[in-house]
């Protein structure tokens, strides 16, 4: 790599960490007065940290952020982004670029990973949702105690919207899936283009 693309890379790098802690990132983290738990991790550089929340990043514009008593966000890869808000929540976006996880709840739990394009939403207490291990799918859990589950396939969307439901696609692509009946679970396993609701 020459010196001119080094000297480059990190004023970008340099710019987005001040933006993200100058500007809107900064704002979801409490003050340290609060004695807060929260933390934010912009392209392999850590900013503000208190308390016992954990943030990682690595790869041209990763961001993590994690707010909340023992939350975590790791962004690994190109233009990957991870929010955790809540206590323990979790946020994993990695093994891929263009890849976003955002936890929302206390215990919740998002991760988007292994491939392009994925997008895990995960809101509410206990929810979890996974997008991965292929291209373009989006997972969204969105009631107490429910599951969203797109593993191995591609461009599926998969959504949980009713306390203690699960929606699981597992080795397959183009499915829509949707679990709306609280307590409810509708899977598909080694199909494609389905179209299946509970």
């Amino acid at each position: 790599m020459s010196r001119s693309v080094v000297r480059w890379s990190g004023r970008i790098s340099a710019a987005v960490v001040g933006v993200a802690l100058s500007g809107g990132l900064l704002g979801v983290l409490p003050s340290a007065n609060a004695a807060p738990n929260g933390c934010v991790s912009v392209n392999g550089h850590q900013g503000p940290k208190y308390g016992t929340a954990e943030c990682a990043s690595s790869g041209r514009f990763s961001v993590a952020i994690a707010n909340g008593n023992d939350s975590e966000a790791v962004a690994t890869g190109d233009f990957n982004r991870a929010t955790a808000n809540g206590e323990g929540a979790l946020a994993y976006a990695e093994d891929g670029s263009h890849n976003s996880a955002t936890a929302k709840g206390d215990y919740a739990g998002a991760y988007a990973t292994s491939g392009n394009n994925n997008t895990a939403t995960a809101k509410g207490d206990r929810t979890t949702a996974f997008a991965g291990v292929g291209d373009n799918n989006t997972a969204t859990a969105t009631a107490y105690n429910s599951r969203a589950v797109s593993e191995v396939g591609s461009n599926n969307v998969v959504k949980a919207t009713a306390r203690d439901s699960r929606a699981e696609n597992v080795n397959g692509s183009n499915n829509r899936l949707t679990a709306r009946t609280p307590g409810c679970t509708v899977s598909n396993v080694g199909s494609d283009g389905q179209t299946l609701s509970c």
